[in-house]
């Protein structure tokens, strides 16, 4: 009998009369522990004959409520167990591809595979503790986690390892690589998952604990190995102008989006005090008691969903970064995400859409980009629907002085910020089918003169901002848009 590190947990070895192992029973006393062998026993069923050699589920033999019975394995010692084989590392994978994937490019996955939850028989391996699986992992997951707590338990691998695997060195790039084949994922995707994984799997961590702590460090010590080589292959020379489909894609900068540049008493925090309030205005006067089909485009971590979903039916966001959509799920549970580029993809998604949002998108995207996602916007908005966008960077409001200043001042390969006017905006709305049916400015200070002067003061130029000609000039303006004639 032997006491697990949950509480009233127990594991008990079963021998037959010779004294040899026959069976493993697994006894939990409490309500919790129930539920856990619960999941864990549909998780086994569910998963455990998808499985394909080398890698195998225990065989389970009887099940009560506080007790599971299961064939015992003959096994033996791993002389350096935090090596995953690429046999183990192609099987992981072949269990992602079994089942089906979710709209985020998700799967299923074991949840909490290491190696102490792996046992080497002749066959290959048996995995062990099923109660953390899930079907919507994202790709890479269970080898991961492999990874990462082996380096924080065991302390191997270590950190260079793995990043010396994204790169395409060592066993850990045959791992990525095996796993990648058996996914049917692609392997150079592997170094965003990882960022996904290690942020998304703080969570699942307990800091009150020391095996919690090392996790955190761990994940910690490696998320900032990684945005050192990011910064280290930044060009050194004059700005360049990327993709902007690129520019948030990993976790690193989808956390800062979510929690630095919209975190409480933060000036983008209480623009978006004020777009909410436009955006209920939208729906109350465009769509009165009806529910409005929606499309988040560029959706991000949520933000928008997170208002809209409860006052809109059939609520989809859209978004090409992992990293993003991890965030949204935990925020908009009834909300279809789905990962892809609708802008390259028309069966990404399925309109007509009554409603499509997109904020904070064109003042970035590059003149092609504007291009394609209008294209991709008009054949996915319904005919009487409404397109509802934001410019967050008005070139004929104070923002201007201050771009101005930074463009005089800026250090070599600093980019230059982006400006877009409402009259560019429309010019360019109407190209692709668009008329602006209703234009609102909403904060008319520069974070810097917002901070100087006081919310309060930037509060009182609101209602500005439903005045012609002057609401042309805030820093942020809000286009409400329909198909044109």
């Amino acid at each position: 009998m032997m006491r697990c590190s949950h509480p009233e947990r127990y594991v008990a070895l079963l021998l037959d009369a010779a004294d040899r192992p026959y069976r493993v029973a697994k006894v939990v006393l409490s309500e919790y522990g129930q539920e856990a062998l619960r999941r864990e026993v549909e998780a086994i069923d569910r998963y455990g004959q998808d499985l394909q050699l080398p890698l195998a589920a225990p065989t389970i033999l009887a099940v009560e409520p506080n007790l599971m019975i299961t064939e015992a394995v003959q096994w033996w010692l791993q002389p350096r167990p935090w090596r995953c084989t690429s046999d183990l590392a192609w099987a992981l994978g072949r269990m992602f591809r079994s089942g089906p994937r979710d709209d985020t490019g998700g799967g299923p996955a074991h949840g909490d595979v290491a190696p102490w939850n792996l046992v080497r028989n002749l066959r290959g391996w048996v995995l062990l503790d099923w109660e953390h699986a899930r079907s919507d992992a994202p790709p890479f997951f269970d080898l991961f986690h492999f990874l990462v707590q082996s380096y924080a338990l065991l302390g191997r691998p270590r950190a260079r390892a793995i990043l010396n695997g994204l790169a395409g060195r060592g066993w850990i790039s045959d791992a990525i690589a095996a796993y990648a084949r058996g996914a049917g994922v692609d392997r150079n995707a592997a170094g965003e998952y990882l960022a996904v994984y290690l942020r998304t799997s703080e969570a699942q961590l307990d800091p009150a604990t020391s095996d919690g702590r090392a996790g955190l460090a761990a994940r910690r010590s490696l998320l900032a190995r990684i945005a050192e080589t990011q910064h280290a292959r930044r060009p050194r020379g004059g700005p360049t102008r990327v993709d902007y489909r690129d520019a948030l894609r990993t976790s690193e900068q989808a956390h800062h989006y979510d929690q630095v540049v919209y975190r409480p008493g933060a000036y983008d925090e209480w623009l978006w005090r004020l777009e909410k309030a436009y955006l209920r205005d939208v729906i109350d006067h465009y769509f009165d008691t009806a529910r409005p089909r929606l499309l988040d485009f560029a959706c991000g971590s949520g933000r928008i969903l997170s208002l809209l979903e409860g006052r809109c039916r059939e609520p989809t966001g859209v978004d090409v970064s992992p990293g993003m959509l991890e965030l949204a799920r935990s925020k908009v549970p009834a909300t279809r995400l789905v990962l892809g580029d609708a802008t390259v993809d028309p069966t990404l998604l399925s309109g007509p859409y009554d409603l499509i949002t997109a904020f904070r998108f064109f003042l970035n995207a590059q003149e092609e980009l504007r291009a394609d996602a209008l294209r991709a916007l008009h054949r996915l908005l319904a005919d009487d629907g409404l397109l509802v966008l934001n410019i967050h960077g008005n070139s004929l409001s104070l923002r201007f002085l201050s771009v101005l200043t930074r463009r005089l001042w800026r250090r070599p390969g600093e980019a230059s910020p982006n400006q877009l006017s409402f009259w560019a905006m429309r010019r360019l709305l109407a190209q692709h089918g668009f008329e602006v049916v209703e234009a609102r400015g909403y904060g008319f200070l520069t974070s810097g003169w917002h901070r100087l002067l006081t919310p309060a003061i930037s509060l009182g130029l609101e209602p500005l901002g439903r005045v012609w000609p002057l609401r042309y000039l805030a820093v942020n303006l809000l286009l409400t848009c329909r198909k044109g004639g």
